[in-house]
């Protein structure tokens, strides 16, 4: 029943082909429904497919259910017919028509195709420096492809230059400094919470990073007030268990021990998944290309 849908994701995830999308649909209960779309190899020929099927899911939900992300999958993710006359009308008009210029470079970004994506977009942004939609695309791509964090936060931090109250752009700004534990992150979550007392997120967010700290009653203080201004029952009991979780953080020392490790290991895998693990596989890649060459000149 589309009526009991709670909300549809679509995220990126890396798989033994690469990168695929996967769109989650979850009824207000514990059921879910996932379908993915896998690229193989250098084909994508199942993305219009899949963009079909995204059509006929937001034809059926209100505009607030799907992420952005399962929009811009349905919209930018048609026929290959599509990207061919982009690329001729881009051609022929190289830097004077800036909507053809984002539009093929979106094509190319629902494909994974980040190198011609961005040279794209760096190309409008030669047209107009400040355009919005550029920007945040580049910055979006670093996220998708784990770029450096901090080369993230800059240019998120230019972005609010140009849109000084952008809840989104004040929200990454604050989960990614506060995750480093980073003093900054408190100022742009504050200046959030201030604008939208009840973004669960980012009062979630600040929260961790107090406690972390060992500034319990501050973290006590974000969830209380996230608490006290919603009418939502399940952000009420999610709050509830906040302040639980809170009071046993600061009592229970070997609790305490365990999270912090829980935490460190979290993020020593995040470096194997990112760093070690691709190294591993160029390593393995480089050792078969030498021994395909010495079986060659006939050694052992």
């Amino acid at each position: 029943m589309w009526t009991d849908v709670a909300y549809v994701v679509t995220a990126v995830g890396d798989g033994q082909f690469g990168k695929y999308y996967e769109t989650t649909i979850s009824p207000a209960d514990d059921r879910q429904i996932s379908i993915r779309c896998q690229k193989r190899l250098s084909s994508f020929s199942i993305l219009p497919v899949y963009s079909e099927v995204l059509h006929f899911i937001l034809s059926h939900l209100p505009e607030d259910v799907p992420c952005e992300k399962t929009r811009f999958v349905a919209k930018w993710g048609s026929d290959t017919s599509v990207t061919k006359k982009a690329e001729r009308a881009v051609k022929q008009d190289r830097y004077g028509n800036e909507t053809a210029v984002k539009a093929l470079a979106n094509h190319y970004w629902v494909r994974f195709d980040y190198s011609k994506a961005r040279k794209l977009f760096q190309q409008a942004l030669e047209i107009n420096p400040d355009d919005i939609e550029s920007l945040e695309a580049l910055v979006l791509m670093d996220i998708e492809t784990q770029e450096r964090t901090h080369a993230v936060i800059a240019r998120y931090e230019h972005l609010l230059t140009l849109v000084p109250n952008s809840e989104r752009y004040l929200r990454m700004l604050a989960l990614l400094l506060l995750e480093s534990d980073n003093e900054r992150g408190e100022d742009y979550a504050g200046r959030l919470l201030n604008m939208r007392p009840n973004d669960v997120v980012t009062g979630n967010a600040l929260s961790g990073y107090y406690l972390r700290k060992g500034a319990f009653s501050e973290a006590r203080t974000v969830v209380e007030q996230l608490k006290d201004v919603t009418d939502n029952a399940k952000v009420k009991e999610f709050a509830k268990e906040g302040l639980d979780y809170i009071d046993r953080y600061e009592t229970d020392g070997r609790f305490r021990k365990k999270e912090k490790t829980r935490r460190s290991l979290r993020k020593m895998w995040w470096f194997v998944g990112a760093i070690v693990v691709p190294l591993l596989g160029l390593l393995f890649w480089l050792y078969s290309i030498v021994r395909e060459i010495l079986s060659d000149r006939g050694a052992p």
